[in-house]
C-alpha cells in the first residue's frame, strides 16, 4: 500500500470547482464557495455569508483530485 500522502489539489461539486483548501470563511471573500476541514474531521462545502443548498442540489456527488 502506497502510504505516502497525497493532497487534494482541486474538489468539483455539481457543475462548481473549488481549487484549493481553506481555514476559515474569510479565507475567501463574501459568496464565494469554501471547502474546508471541519471541526469533526469531515469535508465541508458552503459558502462564506450564503447557503450553498440553495445552489448545489444534496444529490450532487463530489470529486476529489489529488496531487
Amino acid at each position: 500500500m502506497n502510504s505516502k500522502k497525497k493532497e487534494i489539489s482541486k474538489i468539483i461539486v455539481a457543475e462548481f470547482e473549488i481549487n484549493k483548501l481553506d481555514n476559515t470563511y474569510s479565507d475567501v471573500a463574501s459568496g464565494e464557495l469554501i471547502a474546508y476541514f471541519g471541526s469533526s474531521g469531515f469535508l465541508e462545502i458552503a459558502i462564506n455569508l450564503g447557503r450553498a443548498d440553495e445552489i448545489i442540489p444534496s444529490t450532487s456527488s463530489i470529486r476529489l483530485v489529488f496531487k
